[in-house]
């Protein structure tokens, strides 16, 4: 119950990536004690042993019927992902275009199809159908579930062969390699199903240690005993039958479809009977423990599946809608740059902040990345969220306001992440994009001088507030008011920070100014925190019988942080100057 300067950091929004850096790095350094061992000895971790190789060659399929154009982006994206997160020195080569020197050496094998499987030296050890997937002894009934393994090469014993059966970019840009500390794993999108260990030392085909195998598939199908499913709208909702009434699938139904229309009038319309298969889960744990993602929402747009926890379900947002709606209206993304920053450019906002106001301050300090920074995969992995996706935003929300639709068509699907790329799918010469861009960005910001002034006074007034300085968080807040003086969160936050100065007659006009402003409906939330905190005022001057009036107003409000409990206990005991701190 309080504004900025009082209530507890939010959680952030977890990065997508799979395979974390600390817990890769973690592993990178048990496995450097142990760096000379065979890939059939004792000590290794699975599959996780590829990330030490000292090089390899990502083998991707070029058979008849393939798609040998976006096969080799997806070996290429994986060969850059070995080489900037683990230095490893990569090459890529299609199934039918290895040499000897390759074959012989570590190898990253993608796809169903890869012709390096099937040969004399290595049968396939799998086997797929209608009815699903065949791994030595395993079945898996579902047939879009996925393969994982790790073992010695058949082509070298003493080098290291991985398979991903994947190649998929609603999925590889969050998860680039499923790595595990085992053997082998079937996936189903980001969630193992089942996993193990092979026989060492290894042989062709391996063969799979019993003693060491997990199966998740009785615990996911006990997590999802009680589904049930209905149809919203153009949603069609999986939900828990136990926790989700129907007035809150309504109010899911509604919150929906607002995002949906809020996408699609930002990127283009809907064909007709599109609909979304929407899955909707309890929290963050139960959501990780079926889909294996414990992100609030994440959504796979080529199969139009959207993955909520009832948080986000509820929330208007349309972060995850327009993913959908862009890859049915622009087509397939490939850089997470544009397919993050499109959707953040329509929502308005990365975590409750401006995009635009962040990038003033990224400027002012040197630290808005350059295109070609932004644009590369690995590159923009490493850069902090807080510069990469706000950066991101506006460069989607440049592309939105300059390029036709043909172009933004082009420029959502490139393969390659550079700024001549993207100079090439505007038609632009390369070295007109970024100057073009930072123009624009310019012009955007000058026009917004006021908002990015009153930004920085709110960012000084935490500063104050968080080193215990009142005057200077009452001096910085009194700056934010005077730029924007019907916001009524800074008049909360302003009266606040009055109350511990003393100065008890403004904070009481500033309060009352916030409850009036917050009429309107903007932040209406603000009118109930202010209405609460008039109350306190009132206590801490000796006004009990008007402190008692707005508790009580309070209680016939939205009970909005457990606001209400708060009032019934300040009815019970008034609330004193040291009870502020």
């Amino acid at each position: 119950m309080s504004g900025a300067f009082e209530q507890p950091e939010r959680r952030k929004r977890m990065s997508k990536i799979t395979v974390l850096p600390a817990l890769a790095a973690a592993l990178l350094a048990a496995l450097a004690a142990h760096a000379a061992a065979e890939i059939p000895g004792e000590n290794y971790v699975g599959s996780f042993f590829f990330l030490h190789v000292d090089r390899a060659t990502v083998v991707y399929p070029a058979g008849p019927g393939e798609d040998e154009e976006a096969n080799r982006a997806s070996a290429v994206a994986r060969a850059r992902f070995l080489e900037r997160t683990q230095g490893i020195p990569t090459e890529v080569a299609s199934d039918g275009a290895v040499t000897p020197e390759q074959r012989s050496g570590h190898l990253l094998l993608l796809g169903w199809s890869n012709r390096l499987l099937g040969t004399e030296e290595a049968p396939r050890p799998f086997a797929r159908s209608s009815d699903g997937l065949y791994f030595l002894g395993i079945h898996e009934s579902n047939p879009t579930a996925d393969l994982l393994f790790f073992t010695s090469s058949p082509y070298n014993r003493d080098k290291a062969l991985l398979f991903w059966s994947r190649i998929d970019p609603d999925r590889d840009r969050m998860m680039p390699l499923p790595l595990v500390g085992s053997d082998w794993a079937i996936f189903q999108d980001f969630r193992p199903l089942c996993q193990g260990m092979f026989v060492r030392p290894h042989t062709w085909p391996p063969a799979r240690s019993p003693e060491a195998e997990k199966d998740h598939r009785p615990e996911i199908a006990q997590a999802s005993r009680n589904d049930a499913r209905r149809q919203i709208s153009r949603y069609d909702v999986t939900f828990d039958a136990a926790r989700f009434g129907e007035q809150e699938l309504d109010a899911i139904g509604r919150a929906r479809e607002a995002a949906l229309e809020a996408a699609v009038a930002a990127i283009g319309p809907l064909p007709e009977g599109y609909r979304i298969a929407l899955i909707v889960f309890d929290d963050e744990e139960s959501k990780k423990l079926r889909v294996g993602i414990p992100d609030i929402a994440h959504s796979l747009p080529g199969a139009r599946r959207l993955f909520m926890t009832r948080r986000a379900a509820r929330s208007p947002s349309p972060h995850e809608e327009v993913h959908l709606v862009a890859r049915q209206v622009l087509g397939v993304c490939n850089l997470s740059t544009l397919y993050e920053g499109l959707a953040i450019a329509v929502d308005g906002k990365f975590r409750r902040s401006d995009p635009e106001i962040l990038a003033s301050a990224m400027i002012e300090q040197g630290l808005f990345p350059k295109l070609d920074d932004l644009l590369d995969e690995e590159t923009a992995r490493a850069l902090p969220d807080e510069i990469r996706y706000p950066a991101a935003a506006l460069l989607a929300r440049f592309l939105l306001e300059t390029a036709d639709r043909d172009a933004l068509r082009r420029a959502y699907t490139l393969r390659e992440g550079t700024a001549a790329a993207l100079g090439g799918a505007l038609r632009r010469p390369a070295a007109e994009v970024e100057p073009a861009f930072r123009a624009w960005l310019d012009r955007r910001l000058a026009a917004r001088a006021n908002d990015v002034a009153f930004d920085k006074a709110r960012q000084r007034a935490r500063d104050r507030f968080l080193a215990g300085d009142w005057p200077g968080t009452v001096e910085e807040l009194r700056k934010a008011a005077a730029l924007r003086p019907e916001d009524p969160e800074s008049l909360y936050d302003l009266a606040g920070a009055e109350m511990r100065t003393g100065e008890y007659a403004q904070a009481e006009s500033h309060l009352r100014s916030a409850i009036e402003h917050s009429l309107s409906g903007k932040k209406a939330q603000f009118g109930v925190f202010a209405t609460f905190q008039l109350g306190r005022l009132f206590d801490v001057q000796g006004r009990r019988e008007e402190a008692l009036v707005e508790y009580r107003k309070v209680l016939e409000m939205p009970d909005i942080q457990d606001i209400r409990r708060l009032a019934r206990e300040a009815i019970e005991t008034p609330v004193t100057k040291e009870s502020l701190e």
